[in-house]
């Protein structure tokens, strides 16, 4: 999914392709969403980033961005602090200052809902986290251990990343298949059969 304009005032989300040449202007307008065409084209121009929405009727459709930065230190999590884009503490909110002292990151993935605000932060480590280690850190939720053996028997050795969703108050861990245990749909299957 990537993004158009309709007009200068209003964003615009469907099929069409985002380039550097002027961009094709043939879709529904989403509502309330201002944005200034030379404004939106200077920031898409300057940072990597994704767009995503739904097929919902257009008064329940939103409009999702995505970023990820890997080549400029910077925290999003703190730049979030200090805007206010947090007012409501959470537990989770403690995740990435102790994932920021004790792990190795390489960069940062936020997403940005049009009508909600920030959703998620995604810290990417430079190396996998040994599940060991990951598990002795104090913010992780102390449950997540229960799932030790699980990840074990799949070959899962260490985490790649976390995603931490402020707007649903989630925490959600990624990992990566070894070459002992290639991803196929029967695999997942039995992932998922075994939690169930």
């Amino acid at each position: 999914m990537s993004v158009g304009l309709q007009s200068e005032r209003s964003l615009v989300g469907c099929n069409t392709t985002l380039r550097r040449q002027p961009m094709r202007q043939e879709c529904h307008v989403m509502p309330n969403l201002p944005a200034k065409r030379y404004r939106l084209q200077r920031i898409l121009y300057r940072f990597p980033v994704s767009f995503r929405t739904t097929s919902k009727p257009l008064e329940r459709r939103d409009l999702s961005v995505r970023y990820m930065e890997f080549d400029k230190p910077h925290d999003p999590f703190a730049m979030a602090l200090r805007m206010g884009l947090l007012p409501q503490r959470h537990p989770i909110e403690k995740v990435i200052p102790q994932l920021q002292s004790d792990c190795q990151l390489m960069g940062y993935g936020v997403d940005v809902g049009m009508s909600y605000g920030l959703e998620k932060i995604w810290p990417f480590f430079s190396a996998d986290v040994p599940l060991d280690e990951f598990y002795a850190l104090s913010s992780m939720p102390s449950h997540l251990k229960r799932y030790d053996a699980h990840f074990r028997r799949y070959g899962i050795k260490g985490v790649q990343l976390v995603g931490l969703d402020f707007r649903n108050k989630t925490f959600n861990i990624y990992c990566a298949f070894t070459h002992d245990h290639p991803m196929t749909l029967e695999l997942l299957t039995q992932m998922l059969n075994d939690l169930a």
